[in-house]
């Protein structure tokens, strides 16, 4: 066995074994037998057909087969094969593996015979099957990349507008229309057969050879390159050639693409277009769970869309630095017109929402607005000229990200084509040549108070702003802090393991109007407010561990897990609270006070959030992330902060729903392990027994939702 392979195992995989058999003595030793040799692993028992149907579904690295009630290994291989599963079968038997018996049994395709009692043996050969297993794998998607690049390639030669060519050895072998038209021929037949250099008559002939013997040695690394040609029929005398590999017709060929100027600039026109089509949400991860948060206390919101028509080219021909102070300068311009807080959701698209919106307000407010937009933004003493629409969409019931996209694109075009009549769009056409003043303070203040004046009918869960700066959010929840009003709910967390019997996430309320606001909802209310954020949080932590204190005769090992905003990260007399609360609590068992951490408030602050744990669990206080798996740099944060427990981000608990959610789900999970293995995940929303029972079928530790238990006023025990 490689031992660099097994190595890899050991330290920094997970083995996912599946084991049938009706005694759970053996699953037990074999476990046990593999954590002797330092391997980690992660299995379940099962010993009937239905659940092992449903099971295969799953990403195992090995199959262990011993007994099972209704059917054989054989129907189990069977079974794998039909469903194209390449996952090797251990059989546990006692037959003598030199007999002709055994040979019967490996022709019909078992990994290996093993005695069921030898357990040591039995986990060296899992470790080689799990090996053999993670080698079929990366084989595999190896090659479906691969198809995918010949996919692409084939497209590309059948359907683009580019001059395209491959070459057998120098010679062509297929060629396209435009690749046709480009050097003035009538059909594929002219080129079929001849040598490249009869066709594209490079000018300096001795470098172009020596180009082509790099390219066809698989060298690419100073593809493209440009040449003067001196064929009379090409339409252009400047080619610049990207080659590269291609299997055509089970051959390894190369294949070349002709970019001239006028093809060269739809190119990058194209590649930018796309780039912005997938880019919609991908700048700001809260953005969602703040629509989420609004929808589930309004009964429709509206988002107000400022999109910057064209970027300037010339931006980026200054420092590295400048796009970015770019962005920064026009959302701070754009934060001037807007009542609300407003949201960097792409490159060219900043987003407010409206709850319960007043139609005929809002109309009001864009119009108002419109002679406003900046139509000039300052960078490093460069002025740029920009061009802003406006645009706006409403939505009315609970929807999925992939949902919220489809609702920004339809806004997006139809706002580039016509006002619809629902819909409120604004067009503000400004020539790039003309550079218009900024608003004033004084027209700004009048078009937003007018605003404010016409929506404040209806209760909102957004910010609002007054004449005076203040905001009826702050008001409300810091009248209910002084009155003691705030509200907390407490929801059990089920622990499959069964050793954090009574673990309690704490969530806070207050109310506002006719509203209900969840603390998790007001990202940008303790941004803007940090006084009012830390004492918030104070409030609650304190609360929270009181209630813990008096829960603690009845189940001395409840331990509670209260959210933390990153506003409170260097709040140093928040940090000299910990000990105290640690004392209050009063409990026998470590870490009874466990801190929520939004992985997005990581992002945006690593350096303080480093800083922070290390103060945090010198008080002997343990931390979580939440909201985990929203942004790239989920596999850094977890051996970066050493954090070991992770409440995966709503749209994880969806792919609970399918069968192919299920496999996706925990693909992820173990990509996540090979960066932290010894994590802890959680996940929620639970809400129903189909998924809370599919929970049990991926490798998650803890189960939060209403199916087993709904947030409640006190702790109460669902467990017993």
């Amino acid at each position: 066995m490689n031992l660099l392979q097994a190595n890899q195992i050991k330290y920094n995989h997970v083995i996912r074994l599946l084991m049938v058999d009706h005694q759970q003595n053996n699953f037990n030793h074999i476990q046990l037998a593999l954590k002797d040799a330092g391997y980690q692993s992660q299995g379940k028992l099962l010993d009937d057909l239905s659940s092992f149907e449903k099971m295969i579904n799953l990403q195992w690295d090995a199959i262990v087969f011993h007994h099972a009630y209704d059917f054989s290994y054989e129907q189990a291989i069977k079974m794998l094969r039909e469903k194209q599963k390449n996952v090797p079968v251990l059989l546990l038997s006692t037959i003598d593996v030199r007999s002709p018996e055994a040979l019967d049994v490996y022709k019909l395709g078992v990994f290996s015979i093993l005695h069921p009692e030898n357990y040591d043996y039995i986990s060296i050969m899992l470790v080689r099957a799990a090996v053999f297993t993670r080698i079929l794998r990366q084989k595999q998607k190896l090659s479906d990349e691969v198809d995918k690049l010949q996919q692409q390639s084939q497209s590309l030669v059948k359907n683009t507008d580019y001059a395209v060519a491959v070459f057998h050895e120098g010679v062509h072998v297929s060629v396209n229309q435009q690749y046709i038209t480009l050097f003035g021929q009538q059909s594929a037949d002219d080129f079929i057969g001849l040598p490249i250099m009869d066709v594209l008559c490079p000018q300096d002939t001795s470098q172009f050879k020596k180009a082509y013997k790099r390219f066809a040695a698989g060298d690419f690394s100073e593809s493209p390159i440009t040449i003067d040609t001196t064929n009379s029929q090409c339409q252009e005398k400047k080619l610049k050639l990207q080659f590269s590999h291609i299997n055509f017709e089970n051959e390894n060929d190369l294949q070349l693409i002709v970019l001239t100027d006028n093809i060269n600039h739809d190119l990058e026109h194209q590649s930018k277009s796309m780039h912005d089509e997938q880019s919609l949400l991908h700048r700001d991860s809260n953005f969602f769970p703040y629509i989420q948060t609004l929808l589930s206390t309004n009964q429709n919101i509206c988002l107000v869309f400022f999109v910057l028509n064209d970027l300037p080219e010339s931006l980026f021909k200054l420092e590295w630095n400048a796009p970015g102070q770019f962005f920064v300068s026009l959302q701070q311009q754009l934060n001037k017109l807007s009542p609300h807080a407003l949201y960097h959701i792409a490159e060219h698209i900043f987003v407010l929402c409206i709850s319960n919106p007043n139609h005929e307000a809002v109309q009001k407010y864009l119009d108002q607005i419109q002679p406003h937009l900046p139509k000039s933004i300052q960078v490093n003493q460069h002025q740029f000229a920009i061009s802003i629409r406006l645009t706006s969409t409403t939505i009315n019931q609970r929807i999925s990200e992939s949902q919220l996209n489809q609702y920004i694109n339809q806004a997006l075009q139809q706002s580039e084509v016509t006002n619809h009549s629902d819909t409120p769009l604004i067009d503000s056409q400004i020539s790039e040549s003309a550079l218009g003043a900024h608003p004033t303070e004084s027209e700004t203040t009048t078009a937003v108070s007018e605003f404010i004046n016409e929506t404040t009918e209806q209760p909102s869960s957004s910010l609002m702003i007054d004449e005076n700066g203040d905001t009826t959010l702050v008001r409300s929840l810091e009248q209910q802090l002084q009155q003691n009003q705030i509200q907390l709910r407490y929801q059990q967390i089920y622990d499959k393991e069964d050793i954090d019997t009574h673990l309690y996430e704490v969530s806070a309320y207050f109310r506002h109007g006719e509203n209900t606001i969840n603390f998790k909802g007001c990202d940008e209310l303790f941004r803007q407010n940090p006084a009012i954020a830390i004492k918030a949080h104070r409030w609650v932590l304190v609360e929270a561990c009181k209630h813990l204190h008096n829960f603690l005769p009845q189940r001395p090992k409840a331990k509670i897990i209260v959210s933390l905003h990153s506003i409170c990260f260097n709040d140093q007399d928040l940090i000299n609270l910990f000990a105290k609360l640690v004392s209050l609590i009063n409990s026998k068992y470590t870490h009874p006070l466990i801190l929520h951490l939004k992985e997005s408030d990581i992002v945006l602050c690593m350096e303080d959030t480093l800083k922070f744990c290390q103060k945090v669990r010198d008080q002997g206080i343990d931390l979580a992330i939440e909201d985990f798996g929203t942004t790239e740099f989920s596999k850094v944060i977890l051996p970066r902060l050493g954090i070991q427990y992770a409440q995966l981000n709503t749209k994880y608990s969806q792919l609970l729903l399918t069968d192919d959610g299920l496999v996706e789900l925990q693909e992820r999970l173990d990509d996540f392990r090979t960066h932290m293995p010894d994590v802890k995940f959680l996940i929620g929303e639970l809400n129903d027994m189909t998924i809370f029972a599919n929970a049990w079928n991926v490798d998650i530790r803890y189960l939060q939702g209403n199916y087993f238990q709904a947030k409640q006023s006190e702790f109460v025990d669902s467990a017993s």
